[in-house]
């Protein structure tokens, strides 16, 4: 297969399907074989109706499990439907039968991660966290390591910050700053974060977040 690396013009034939099903590749309707060779678009791979991108997350390690899966398009982006005037000082957004009309599909076209007015909707969090380029896991619970990854293609961490902070019970505990965080494209780094583990002899729920 060549890359773009190469920097050559060349024609790719995609193997796409319009499915939101969940599970390995071999799972979506083809074979290994049918897609072996061709980057894989996914045509309709999530579907944004009401609360249904709660399993978001499993989509997009499927993305990152294939190196050919090369990525789909969210079912939909924005509520289709159209400002009608007010009720109770508010604007009314109409679809599918507020104009009367005998046939629709109903609340089917307000299916957005966005609302028709581009404001969020839930799901657009849900999106934005599973498309972070930067992805943290608990390495050694007892030492206080953590795995950070770097699934940057281009770019490295040099000019981030991780920022580090332990709640117990909802209540800011400890926290501190990690500047010399580097990580290359594409790899992981084991990072030991400055835990006081006298702080955590008192029992209650604990959480450990991590931003840059």
């Amino acid at each position: 297969m060549k890359t773009f690396a190469e920097k050559k013009d060349f024609k790719l034939n995609l193997a796409g399907r319009l499915l939101n099903v969940i599970g390995n590749a071999d799972n979506k309707g083809f074979s290994r074989e049918q897609y072996k060779g061709h980057p894989v678009l996914c045509c309709e791979y999530a579907y944004s109706m009401g609360n249904s991108m709660s399993d978001f997350h499993e989509m997009v390690e499927i993305y990152e499990t294939y190196n050919n899966w090369c990525g789909g398009f969210i079912w939909d982006y924005v509520d289709k439907s159209l400002r009608k005037g007010q009720i109770d000082g508010k604007d009314f957004w109409a679809y599918g039968g507020d104009y009367g009309e005998r046939k629709s599909s109903r609340n089917v076209v307000a299916d957005g991660i966005v609302t028709a007015d581009r404001k969020p909707h839930h799901a657009l969090f849900e999106v934005a966290k599973c498309y972070q380029n930067i992805a943290v896991e608990l390495a050694n619970p007892k030492t206080g390591e953590i795995k950070v990854r770097n699934k940057n293609v281009f770019v490295s961490t040099e000019g981030y910050s991780l920022h580090w902070e332990v709640k117990r019970d909802g209540a800011a505990l400890e926290s501190g700053d990690l500047d010399d965080c580097i990580i290359e494209p594409q790899e992981s780094k084991v990072v030991d974060l400055p835990l006081n583990f006298d702080n955590y002899a008192e029992s209650g729920e604990y959480f450990l977040e991590v931003s840059f």
